[in-house]
């Protein structure tokens, strides 16, 4: 099986994105319990910086593309993003936003 090389080759070349459980927290709606909440973050593959990262208190869609905003504005537009979202029927509308014209690959984890 032959593999190929995934990595880039200088900075902001490509940049990662996910979602992960993150700590549970007071929940603001009833401050006797937890919520759980969710870490979304956005790598710079190359250098392996955290171009931003937040917690919400759900994982959806909305949150990532928040998330990848934030990034944006402060470290500017990645030439290629990289996302092993669930499903490509779905894909997130706020990819073609940022790279219009582009034809996007996505890795799909189903």
């Amino acid at each position: 099986m032959k593999h190929h090389r995934f990595e880039a080759d200088y900075p902001n070349q490509l940049w990662q994105g996910d979602a992960r459980d993150g700590i549970p927290l007071p929940n603001p709606d009833n401050p006797k319990k937890n919520k759980k909440t969710y870490l979304f973050a956005w790598i710079d593959d190359f250098s392996r910086k955290i171009m931003y990262d937040k917690y919400y208190w759900d994982e959806k869609l909305p949150r990532m593309e928040n998330c990848f905003r934030h990034a944006v504005s402060r470290w500017g537009i990645p030439e290629k993003i990289y996302c092993d979202y669930p499903e490509k029927k779905q894909m997130p509308k706020f990819i073609r936003f940022f790279f219009p014209g582009k034809e996007i690959a996505l890795k799909t984890s189903a």
